[in-house]
């Protein structure tokens, strides 16, 4: 049987491992060792530590694997990441997701992604992490190609 002090003791244990784990796998994304946050972050999720982080997780998760150029897993972590309520005004997520799409050629799905991020980028701590500024050029280019390629749909009027 377990009793109460061998449960405190084991909890603040994989809770320290995990808070752990999670400061480097932030301090690794930072520091470009993108293999070493993937595995440190699966870690928590998969042995079950810090639930309250583990919406930041999938988001750490999806630009490690952004940074590696494995866009497939990047969009499902992110995509994720976005079921949590917490990161529904988290304007980086939104930045990052625009990003993805680009680089698939997912044009429209880009362009929503790039404005949210740019809405969300006005305010709080995202005035920091998100990059208004490359999010309003790539909203003005993608505007430009989405126009191009309708042009045969949506002829200029007078033509």
């Amino acid at each position: 049987m377990i009793t109460w002090s061998k449960f405190k003791e084991v909890f603040k244990k994989d809770f320290w491992i995990c808070f752990g784990k999670y400061i480097r796998g932030t301090v690794n994304i930072a520091h470009e060792k993108y293999d070493f946050a993937i595995n440190d972050f699966n870690w928590i999720l998969e042995n079950g530590g810090l639930p309250a982080t583990e919406s930041l997780i999938y988001v750490n998760l999806g630009v490690a694997y952004a940074r590696l150029n494995n866009f497939k897993r990047a969009e499902e972590c992110l995509t994720k990441a976005t079921e949590y309520e917490s990161n529904k005004s988290n304007g980086e997520l939104y930045q990052w997701l625009g990003y993805i799409s680009c680089v698939r050629d997912q044009y429209k799905d880009a362009i929503e992604y790039f404005r949210k991020a740019f809405a969300l980028g006005q305010r709080g701590i995202d005035r920091w992490l998100v990059n208004q500024e490359y999010v309003k050029n790539n909203i003005i280019k993608l505007d430009k190609i989405i126009r191009e390629e309708n042009r045969d749909i949506f002829p200029n009027f007078g033509d």
